[in-house]
């Protein structure tokens, strides 16, 4: 199990859009991926604190957590409580984006997965794409092939290279 909360969460938001992440970078963590358990991602550390308070649980700070130097730490000390002073409510409005976020990633997940046994087969351990012309031709054709073939230690990168090299006939 892991402490990680709700600023959390938001925090990586941030750092996903200013990374140029895609969708699952930017949904953020997930409460339950395999042994790891996350049960505090819905709640706030504020909320965290005080009730750490209330009943006398202690707890400690890291002081590298106050060196805005880091990334993650410049967003948490300089940029969320700028953004806490105009919208003091951003915290509910940004779960609930992220909660958009994740549900449509998992619903892509799922997609992909039903789809990738039409288009990926794995022979004599090669991997054969097949149908790439109809990929091309698909709305967000770079991003579904990348979804297909990210598994197997593809980038976008690779991905673009593939699109671009393809010609009827090849593999």
């Amino acid at each position: 199990m892991t402490a990680h909360h709700l600023d959390d969460r938001i925090e990586g938001l941030f750092l996903g859009l200013l990374r140029s992440s895609g969708l699952h970078g930017l949904s953020g963590m997930e409460a339950s991926k395999g042994n790891l358990l996350r049960p505090l991602l819905d709640i706030s550390k504020e909320d965290i604190l005080a009730y750490a308070k209330i009943n006398g649980v202690p707890f400690l700070h890291d002081k590298t957590n106050f060196a805005s130097f880091y990334d993650r730490n410049f967003i948490r000390n300089e940029i969320l409580p700028k953004l806490k002073s105009r919208f003091p409510d951003y915290q509910k409005s940004i779960k609930k984006s992220l909660e958009n976020l994740n549900d449509t990633r998992e619903l892509l997940d799922h997609f992909i997965k039903s789809e990738t046994i039409k288009y990926v087969r794995i022979m004599r351990n090669e991997i054969i794409i097949d149908h790439l012309e109809r990929i091309k031709s698909m709305p967000g054709a770079s991003t579904f092939l990348y979804l297909l073939v990210k598994k197997f230690n593809f980038n976008r990168a690779d991905v673009s290279d593939m699109i671009k090299a393809y010609q009827v006939g090849a593999q």
